[in-house]
């Protein structure tokens, strides 16, 4: 079975006032049981007993006030260790430095996405090449192939041709390299920690 949450733990601020709190409530209640069997005609209750049961109410309510001071004591005590742990637990990596493993992992990848670019830019010359050419009326296509092209005065990024049924569009290298980052978008989003968001989402 749980521990109950109302159950406050050992030796917190909560814990040390809730102790007084509990001795100031026990001696009122005594006090008040002696006082009133007394007052009923209860014999075997003692005047003595009863100052003494009223002493000890009145000392409870001066501990009560003491330990509001130890409580507040105890708050500033468990502050102080959260903030060491703090440090201890997240310093050495927060001050460490990554800049040369960031720099050698992407250095490892810079050959392998230049390389795609170059592909990409390569395609995207012969498609623009086909495209304006073919998006011209004046010049021969041949009729068998069926060829259709879109070729747009000064946007190479909007143009596209078809060619027996299939067609072929223009590719930004920001597709590219979005298609590249979209398996890591969770961490991408995750590490930015909302910065950067238009640049996230258009991933």
């Amino acid at each position: 079975m749980g521990k109950s949450t109302l159950v406050p733990e050992p030796n917190t601020p909560d814990a040390i006032i809730a102790a007084a709190d509990a001795e100031v409530t026990e001696a009122d209640a005594l006090a008040l049981e002696l006082e009133t069997a007394a007052r009923g005609g209860d014999d075997s209750v003692t005047q003595a007993q009863v100052e003494d049961a009223k002493k000890r109410s009145g000392w409870a309510r001066i501990r009560r006030d003491a330990a509001e001071s130890k409580a507040a004591a105890r708050a500033e005590e468990m502050r102080r260790q959260a903030y060491a742990a703090l440090l201890d637990r997240y310093l050495p990596a927060a001050s460490s430095d990554i800049k040369a493993d960031v720099e050698a992992h992407l250095a490892e990848a810079r050959p392998h996405i230049e390389a795609a670019l170059e592909l990409l830019g390569d395609r995207n010359k012969a498609l623009w090449a086909i495209a304006m050419f073919t998006s011209d009326p004046s010049n021969y296509k041949d009729a068998a192939d069926g060829i259709m092209a879109d070729a747009p005065a000064l946007m190479p990024g909007g143009s596209w041709f078809e060619y027996r049924g299939d067609r072929y569009a223009y590719l930004p290298a920001s597709i590219v390299i979005r298609n590249l980052l979209k398996p890591l978008k969770p961490r991408i989003k995750t590490l930015s920690g909302g910065r950067d968001s238009d640049f996230v989402n258009a991933i």
